[in-house]
């Protein structure tokens, strides 16, 4: 029988550390909510294994390379049996120095030292457990971001499209919610894990303060209304732990480019409350309808894949120095998007790669023959993740996005001749047209195997 436990740990970083993920020329001004690095370890006498959601842009391989060796000495849990996964949060500290801030070395040490450290206290507490997995459907909150203009060219749609020129979302969505439930013994939840696949950057470059985002709104509304339908407490059960995964969110944002009244409330804090609060209430009802029950067992399965790395022509390069060149120590700031400036010098940041291809990590980690967590390792476009799921042979597979490393986008091959803002040569898009196929292909022969 399964044994599980969960806990968290208070990951917020002072003020006045860069932030990531947008174009910013200030740092952090203040807190508006605290981020958590948060981790559910599940125990079935053979094998044990640990889930870690971190309210973060992303994570990379070092970091987590680091935590992993903290969490095995300090608990015995095998390294290559932790998942590591980021929301994706674009107001939280630079911990991958996107788009030009400083990495702050400092708190990336104390950084793994927390996320050891929630590991640690949940295995230290582990229970008897029945657990139970379950699927809802949200609409209207989440919209491929890639926008086909009638011209037949591709825009974002951040961009502030006109309404005439627009034919139509370039790609689909992934409306899913999906939801693992953690009950104790006497039927009360100790823990939830959330996927749902859609960029947390509601809160964009002009926002200063730290923030979970709309994660944090969803997380929070489960953690204090949840006991309370149990009777458990006025909220706030300090037994109850909500995790929150991103999914294949490469593409998908919130942005509605045929609601007029979006334009008025694209970002902001009361916008990421608001499509917080419309996934918490669904995460709720799909809460509500799960039945768990006991589990044998669960496994775990880490694969090293190599992807092909763009091919980068001399052209490129020397218009990138030029570029470059022309703008030495400039300040950058922009709301949303990427200056030119930026992308030069990522172009120039790549040229110094060795070799053809990157190597990086995929994990499986199975809940008996119900479930399958896939960990993915940056930000795969949706159709990708809908392929995984298709074609999975568990009644439940979650992907899990900003796993364990961060190697920026995968898109479909289609979008490299659609072109567009994901397939930009940048160090968050470097791979070439075939690694979303090779991962997905690497990604089902796991599920496929016999865990």
């Amino acid at each position: 029988m399964v044994k599980a436990a969960a806990a968290k740990a208070d990951i917020t970083p002072p003020v006045g550390v860069p932030l990531d993920g947008n174009v910013r020329d200030k740092n952090s001004r203040g807190i508006h909510d605290s981020l958590f690095a948060k981790t559910l370890v599940l125990a079935d006498g053979e094998e044990t294994v640990a889930v870690v959601a971190c309210d973060l842009v992303g994570l990379s391989s070092d970091l987590v390379e680091q935590a992993r060796q903290l969490i095995e000495k300090s608990t015995g849990i095998k390294g290559e049996n932790v998942l590591i996964s980021a929301t994706h949060t674009h107001s939280g500290p630079a911990v991958l120095g996107l788009l030009g801030p400083k990495v702050d070395e400092s708190y990336l040490e104390i950084l793994a030292q927390k996320i050891a450290g929630a590991v640690y206290m949940a295995q230290n507490n582990l229970q008897k457990v029945s657990i139970g997995v379950g699927r809802g459907t949200v609409e209207g909150i989440s919209f491929n971001r890639r926008i086909r203009m009638k011209d037949g060219s591709i825009r974002m749609n951040w961009e502030g499209l006109p309404e005439a020129e627009i034919e139509g979302p370039a790609g689909p969505i992934d409306p899913e919610v999906g939801v693992v439930r953690i009950d104790d013994k006497e039927g009360n939840p100790i823990a939830f894990l959330i996927n749902f696949a859609c960029h947390a950057a509601v809160l964009t470059g002009d926002n200063l303060l730290i923030s979970a985002d709309y994660p944090g709104y969803t997380t929070r509304m489960v953690e204090q209304i949840c006991p309370v339908r149990w009777g458990l407490s006025d909220g706030g059960y300090p037994g109850t732990v909500a995790l929150f995964t991103n999914g294949a969110e490469g593409n998908i944002n919130h942005i509605d480019v045929h609601n007029p009244l979006q334009t008025l409330r694209i970002r902001g804090f009361k916008e990421a409350e608001r499509i917080g609060r419309i996934l918490g209430g669904e995460v709720v009802k799909v809460i509500e309808r799960i039945k768990p029950e006991e589990l044998a067992k669960v496994r775990s399965v880490s694969q090293k894949i190599e992807l092909p790395l763009r091919e980068i022509s001399e052209a490129e390069l020397q218009r990138a120095r030029e570029v470059v060149e022309a703008s030495p120590g400039k300040k950058l700031f922009l709301v949303d998007g990427v200056p030119e400036e930026i992308y030069a010098r990522e172009l120039l940041k790549l040229s110094q790669y060795k070799g053809k291809s990157a190597l990086t990590e995929v994990q499986v980690i199975t809940l008996g023959d119900k479930a399958a967590l896939v960990g993915i390792p940056g930000e795969m476009f949706v159709e990708l993740g809908l392929e995984i799921k298709r074609n999975s042979k568990f009644p439940y597979t979650f992907v899990l996005g900003l796993a364990n490393d961060y190697v920026g986008y995968i898109p479909t091959s289609a979008a490299f001749d659609e072109g567009g803002y994901e397939v930009k040569t940048a160090s968050w898009s470097k791979f070439d047209r075939r690694a979303g196929e090779i991962l997905v292909e690497s990604v089902l022969d796991m599920l496929g195997e016999d865990l």
